[in-house]
């Protein structure tokens, strides 16, 4: 990528939020889920415009985790875990199934956001990266813990 391309702006705002996910507490669940929702219709306005209405209104009835799996896509084949200290672990699969990312955060929701949003980084650095955000994770091989 070249420096200042605007795959740089959004790699940079993917791992800013990537980071905020890891770090955040449960209290911040929902303001990492409209967050990402903002994101995604900013990536692809045509595709993702109603997102943000989609999040809020999950969250009003308090389906946080339904929140996230609207994020990250009905074709992103997932896994999550919570261990014995409370944190959660969220696993995405690329299409094979033979390459995972794992991300973890203080809810299932966060962790599912981490997981995309390094899925998503990972497939823009790796220029694998070829149709709308959020189709799938592909060939994505990185792992975050």
């Amino acid at each position: 990528m070249t420096p200042g391309t605007e795959q740089d702006d959004i790699v940079a705002q993917l791992r800013d939020f990537l980071h905020d996910c890891v770090s955040s507490a449960p209290a911040e669940e929902g303001d990492r889920l409209r967050e990402a929702g903002f994101l995604l219709a900013g990536m692809d306005a045509e595709r993702n415009r109603e997102m943000p209405a989609r999040v809020e209104a999950l969250l009003q009835s308090g389906g946080g985790e339904s929140a996230a799996l609207a994020l990250i896509g009905r074709d992103s084949p997932f896994m999550v875990s919570r261990g014995p200290n409370g944190r959660c672990l969220a696993s995405l699969f690329g299409s094979d199934a033979a390459e995972e990312i794992v991300a973890e955060g203080a809810t299932v929701a966060l962790a599912l956001l981490a997981a995309f949003a390094s899925a998503m980084v990972s497939r823009i650095e790796s220029d694998t990266f070829g149709g709308p955000f959020g189709e799938g994770i592909a060939r994505a091989s990185v792992r975050l813990h």
